[in-house]
């Protein structure tokens, strides 16, 4: 619970400001899980917080929430042409506290989390800058942040409704070094023509996590 709250802090998630009169305040609770590694043995114990975004009223909390993921018949397809046949290297990947990336634009107070109000202002709120787990923009706000990253970097472009994005090495007009990056939520699957282009993402990842790449 503590390493979910200094996520949280690090990526200044919430600011506490003064409970209006006039506003409506949705909660929040922890979600306990258990991770198993691929032996079924347990790795770790995992504690989320959400925000209970069935308070949430549309048209003032939420408007779109549509997020499109990646078809699975698109990664059976890349893995069959690209990785059994071409011989393509491949790496799957995760963005730990995905939707924390994620900027919101709504106004929305949510109350302090059990446990862990600030002593010194209890009677205080959490106005939400980010899109905490449990709200129902969420999904759709951190696949816009992710898009959008991935547009900035100059080497992505989106060639389907299905999420495969393709990359574009804009030095090479001609004989194109390709990427398939397909994305399922905070999950991504990389396939590259070229192995140490595998490193290359990796290292984009890393400076996406700590901030230096927007």
């Amino acid at each position: 619970m503590l390493d979910e709250i200094l996520v949280m802090n690090n990526r200044k998630v919430w600011t506490l400001v003064q409970k209006p009169n006039n506003n409506k305040i949705i909660g929040c609770r922890w979600v306990f899980t258990v991770k198993n590694d691929d032996q079924g043995k347990i790795v770790r114990y995992k504690a989320r917080l959400v925000a209970q975004g069935f308070k949430q009223m549309k048209g003032i909390h939420y408007d779109e929430v549509f997020s499109p993921v990646v078809n699975f018949e698109i990664v059976r397809l890349c893995f069959s042409i690209f990785v059994c046949k071409l011989q393509w290297s491949h790496c799957q990947s995760d963005v730990k506290c995905a939707y924390l990336y994620a900027p919101l634009d709504e106004n929305i107070l949510m109350s302090q989390p059990q446990g862990f109000e600030d002593p010194n202002k209890p009677e205080y709120v959490c106005k939400l800058n980010k899109s905490i787990y449990g709200l129902h923009q969420s999904g759709r706000n951190w696949f816009l942040e992710i898009h959008n990253v991935l547009e900035n970097m100059c080497i992505l472009k989106k060639v389907d409704e299905n999420q495969h994005l393709k990359r574009v090495d804009l030095a090479k007009e001609l004989g194109l070094t390709v990427t398939t990056l397909n994305m399922l939520i905070d999950k991504h699957m990389i396939i590259e023509e070229c192995h140490h282009q595998i490193g290359s993402m990796a290292s984009k990842k890393l400076r996406f996590q700590s901030g230096k790449i927007r």
